[in-house]
C-alpha cells in the first residue's frame, strides 16, 4: 500500500474534532499558492470582528469600575476565553485555509490544536458557568446573596479553566508526542482516532454538556419560580380561626374579616426592586446566549456525535456550515451582552460622550 492511500485512510478517522477539512496531501515539494475560498475569508472576518468586539468590551469592563459586579466576572471570563481562542486559533486557521497545506511546522501545529481543542472547550464551558450562576441565583437566592461575591466568581471562573485543562491537556500533549501524523504530508490535525476513550469522553462532557446545561437551565429556573410563587401565595392566606374567613392578603394591606379592620403590612424594601431587575438582566443574558448557542453549536455538536458515536460521516458541506456557525458565536457574544445589559449600554454612552465632547477653549 502506498503512502498516499495510507494517509487518506488515516484522514478518514481524524476529522471529528478538527475545524478545517480542506486537506491537501503533499507528495512533493510544491509552491504555496493562495486560494481565497470561503474558509479563509470566514476565518479572517471572525478574527477581525471577534477581536474588535471582545477586546473593546473587555477594555470597557476594565475601565468602568461600576461594571465590576460579581455576575459580570462571568462575562469577563467569557470575553477572555473568546479572545484566547481568536488569537491562538484563527490566524493559523486563516493561513491553513488560504494555502490548503500546512507549512508552518510542528510547533505552530501544536499551538493551533491547542487553540481549537482546548480554547474552544473553554469558550463553551464559560457559557455554561453563566447558566449555572443563573440556576443558583433562582433556586437558592438567600445563599446566592450570602456567598456569591466578586472573589467567589473569580475563583469559580479559575476553577473552570483548571477543569478544562485537566480534561484536555493530557490528550493534547499525547497527540503532540506520540500520535501526530506528519504535518507536511497530512496537515495539522488532532489524531483523535488514536485516543478513542479521550475522544468520546471529551465530546460528551466538555463539548456537548455545556449546551445541555444551558437548555435545561430554563425549565429548572421556571420550576423554581413556580414553586416559590406557590409558597408565597400560601403565606399570603390568613389561616381560619373561629368566624374568620380565608382572605387573600394583598401586597400592602392585610384584611381581618372577623374584626372588619385593616392592618397595614410593612412595605417591601426598595432594595428588592433593584435586585429583581439585576436578576432579570442576568436571565436575559442567559436567554440570548442560549438561543445563539443552539444556532451556532447544535450543528457542530451533531456532527461530532454522528461521527464518534454512530460512525456516520455527514457531507463535507454540513461540516463547513457547522464550522462557520460555530465561528459566529465569538463575534456575537459581546453584541448580546450589550443588548441584554443596560449597564453596559449606559457605560458605552458615557464613554463615547466623553470621547466625542468638544474641548473647552481656554
Amino acid at each position: 500500500m502506498n503512502s498516499t492511500s495510507g494517509l487518506a485512510e488515516s484522514l478518514a478517522n481524524i476529522t471529528a474534532l478538527n475545524p478545517n477539512t480542506n486537506i491537501t496531501v503533499a507528495t512533493a515539494q510544491t509552491e504555496l499558492v493562495a486560494s481565497w475560498t470561503l474558509a479563509p475569508i470566514v476565518a479572517l472576518l471572525t478574527f477581525i470582528f471577534g477581536c474588535l468586539g471582545n477586546g473593546l468590551l473587555l477594555l470597557l469592563f476594565i475601565k468602568d469600575s461600576t461594571l465590576h459586579t460579581p455576575f459580570n466576572m462571568y462575562l469577563i471570563n467569557l470575553l477572555l476565553a473568546n479572545l484566547a481562542c481568536l488569537l491562538i486559533q484563527y490566524p493559523l486557521e486563516f493561513l491553513f485555509g488560504l494555502y490548503k497545506t500546512w507549512f508552518m511546522g510542528g510547533h505552530a501545529c501544536t499551538a493551533y490544536i491547542y487553540g481549537y481543542f482546548v480554547m474552544q472547550a473553554a469558550v463553551k464551558n464559560a457559557h455554561q458557568l453563566i447558566a449555572i450562576n443563573r440556576i443558583w441565583a433562582i433556586i437558592h437566592p438567600l445563599s446566592y446573596r450570602t456567598y456569591h461575591s466578586t472573589k467567589f466568581a473569580v475563583l469559580f471562573c479559575l476553577g473552570m479553566w483548571i477543569y478544562v485543562h485537566l480534561a484536555l491537556v493530557q490528550g493534547w500533549v499525547a497527540d503532540a508526542l506520540y500520535y501526530r501524523l506528519p504535518v507536511k504530508e497530512v496537515g495539522c490535525f488532532l489524531n483523535a482516532a488514536a485516543q478513542p476513550i479521550m475522544k468520546k469522553v471529551t465530546v460528551l462532557l466538555i463539548y456537548d454538556l455545556p449546551l445541555v446545561v444551558m437548555i435545561l437551565a430554563f425549565p429548572i429556573i421556571q420550576c423554581a419560580k413556580t414553586l416559590r410563587r406557590n409558597v408565597a401565595n400560601r403565606k399570603n392566606v390568613v389561616a381560619p380561626n373561629g368566624d374568620t374567613h380565608l382572605v387573600r392578603v394583598s401586597d400592602g394591606i392585610k384584611m381581618n374579616s372577623k374584626m372588619g379592620a385593616n392592618i397595614e403590612a410593612p412595605a417591601k424594601p426598595a432594595i428588592l426592586v433593584k435586585r429583581v431587575k439585576q436578576n432579570s438582566n442576568g436571565y436575559l443574558v442567559l436567554v440570548f446566549l442560549t438561543i445563539s448557542a443552539i444556532i451556532c453549536w447544535a450543528p457542530i455538536n451533531s456532527y461530532h456525535i454522528m461521527i464518534i458515536y454512530f460512525e456516520i460521516t455527514p457531507p463535507l458541506v454540513f461540516h463547513q456550515v457547522a464550522t462557520i456557525l460555530f465561528s459566529c458565536q465569538c463575534v456575537l457574544d459581546p453584541v448580546l451582552f450589550t443588548l441584554a445589559l443596560s449597564s453596559i449600554k449606559n457605560s458605552l454612552r458615557r464613554t463615547f460622550r466623553c470621547c466625542g465632547s468638544p474641548t473647552t477653549p481656554l
